[in-house]
């Protein structure tokens, strides 16, 4: 791990409480804008279990998501990626947790849109 951020968060909405620090490291071969982008989607759809890089020590599922919220059971049922994601990442992780909730968060609009068309080209998801 290269570094650790502390972020401290507020809330003026008491709908919404936030944590009051969240403590992320940083892996060497992570760019700064991937970690930023973590940091904001962790803000943007916090849950009290949401978890950040949680390996899910499934044999059946290779992927560590940036943000994931497990069920009662331990199952994902909230799974945010950030920045880069194949669709063929996308087309697995469907397959393999059709229940869960997706998220993708991209550092542009013009990547999300390119993303949405490519899966609209891809027909995502695929159609049985």
């Amino acid at each position: 791990m290269s570094a650790k951020h502390t972020f401290n968060l507020q809330s003026q909405d008491k709908q919404r409480a936030l944590p009051r620090r969240i403590i992320i490291g940083q892996q060497d071969s992570e760019p700064l804008p991937h970690l930023l982008l973590k940091v904001l989607a962790y803000v943007l759809f916090y849950r009290p279990r949401l978890q950040l890089e949680s390996n899910l020590d499934r044999d059946n599922i290779p992927f560590v998501p940036d943000l994931v919220e497990l069920d009662y059971e331990l199952r994902p049922k909230f799974w945010i990626e950030c920045g880069e994601c194949s669709l063929n990442k996308l087309h697995k992780l469907a397959v393999k947790l059709p229940d869960t909730e997706f998220w993708v968060i991209k550092p542009s609009f013009h990547e999300a849109e390119d993303l949405r068309l490519a899966m609209i080209k891809d027909q995502f998801p695929k159609q049985n």
